[in-house]
């Protein structure tokens, strides 16, 4: 953590890049533990991140709705291996998964569900090996515990997480078929290859390179793998071109948090 910190101070920046994995960018901030973030400021700006709320379901959500440009599934073979399974898919299903995502409400739906199941000691438990705070029972806790071990099945072998499975199946039968298919065929790894690939596209290469474009030598950009961050005067121009970026490529806006490292 020290390397890290000394390295920010002293101005020298590690980056490395992987494209046949996550196409994410890791840099100093990716490997720096949250708790210094709100330390780090840009020539003695505070910073402010740019996220998205549900971005792996969203974009999910975008690639079985068929939201995804051909030529950029067709130029991309993971992307392609995945949309060719996709025909039985329920559209009533990817309808209610996409109005979830994009308001910010689809972990919630398995809160209910999730508490029928797990005791108040064990959501405890999950919450505090997670977290440097105490587990009190609140809505935002809980959805924090369903978020992480929700994206965790989703991420993990077939043989893991059966809880989760029982109750993301109770919403999702259709898909859930698909995404386990895919995976037993496939492996397991290549479904968080393909999610975080069209992450790190459509943030990085098209949302990053707008906004830069927009602001050179005006704005700071930095990159944490589903936000994008900038100093605090140009936060609000950071969030309105994101949106305005996914609404022209997808047709669809994400829901999107800016939070202050302050």
């Amino acid at each position: 953590e020290m390397i890290q910190i000394t390295d920010l101070f002293n101005g020298i920046y590690r980056i490395y890049y992987t494209i046949e994995t996550d196409a994410r960018i890791h840099t100093n901030l990716t490997r720096l533990p949250k708790v210094y973030r709100k330390y780090i400021t840009y020539n003695n700006s505070a910073l402010v991140e740019v996220d998205l709320s549900n971005s792996i379901i969203y974009f999910l959500s975008m690639l079985l709705s068929n939201k995804i440009d051909n030529e950029l599934v067709n130029n991309t073979p993971l992307l392609l291996m995945f949309v060719n399974t996709l025909e039985t898919l329920d559209m009533n299903e990817t309808q209610q998964m996409q109005s979830k995502a994009v308001d910010g409400t689809f972990y919630q739906d398995f809160i209910s569900e999730y508490k029928k199941i797990y005791k108040e000691d064990e959501l405890k438990i999950m919450f505090e090996k997670e977290n440097n705070t105490l587990y009190e029972g609140t809505y935002k806790q809980d959805r924090k515990v369903v978020k992480k071990r929700i994206l965790a099945m989703i991420f993990a072998e077939t043989t893991d997480y059966k809880t989760e499975q029982k109750i993301f199946k109770l919403e999702y039968p259709n898909i859930f078929r698909i995404i386990n298919n895919f995976k037993e065929k496939n492996g397991y790894k290549t479904l968080s290859h393909i999610l975080f690939q069209l992450e790190a596209h459509f943030i990085i290469n098209e949302a990053g390179r707008t906004f830069n474009k927009l602001n050179y030598r005006k704005a700071p950009l930095f990159t944490l793998h589903d936000c994008l961050i900038t100093t605090i005067e140009h936060g609000d121009k950071l969030e309105e071109c994101m949106n305005e970026v996914f609404y022209n490529l997808i047709g669809v806006s994400p829901n999107t948090e800016k939070t202050h490292w302050i």
